[in-house]
């Protein structure tokens, strides 16, 4: 009665999603570190639920995208994905997207960092645009493995020739 556990349905969906959306922010985590430490727990609540908005997205959005059939979409979903946390070595692409969802929190909210009213909703707000411009360069990077996934399986096909003596045969090569 013991049930594998697997990545591409039910609980284990969930669970890869889960870990795939956390190794995303690790750097944003780690950079923001002194925050953490100065405005406790305000700021791991809208971060860490700011965070965990993304974990339904990404395991909803490919559980539906496997059910209309679109072909190798959990496989290159999960390579962008991770083509992505990997990316967070080079900053830049994280600490632009930061710049604006604290600009975008900021006006949102109408406070800033270290604002004692708002913090909740100042982290919030910023994890939350943060994270999807950073989903953006995902879904991006997404596209690009799908497309190369599609032109090697097209390469690995027989090509179809057509007998030129009578056009409505087809043969494979």
């Amino acid at each position: 009665m013991t049930q594998r556990l697997n990545a591409n349905t039910g609980v284990g969906l969930w669970l890869k999603w889960t870990l795939l959306v956390w190794m995303n922010a690790i750097v944003g985590l780690v950079v923001t570190w002194d925050n953490m430490r100065q405005d406790g727990v305000l700021y791991w609540l809208g971060v860490g639920l700011g965070v965990c908005v993304f974990i339904p997205l990404y395991a909803l959005a490919e559980r539906s995208l496997r059910r209309r059939g679109v072909r190798g979409i959990g496989k290159a979903l999960t390579i962008g994905v991770i083509i992505r946390a990997l990316l967070q070595i080079a900053v830049v692409v994280d600490v632009l997207a930061g710049m604006v969802g604290i600009s975008v929190a900021e006006n949102v909210v109408g406070a800033a960092p270290g604002d004692a009213k708002q913090e909740f909703g100042f982290y919030f707000v910023t994890t939350v645009v943060t994270g999807a411009l950073l989903s953006v360069v995902a879904w991006v990077l997404t596209a690009l493995v799908l497309l190369g996934m599609r032109l090697v399986a097209r390469r690995r096909q027989p090509p179809l020739v057509t007998d030129t003596t009578d056009p409505t045969q087809t043969t494979v090569e």
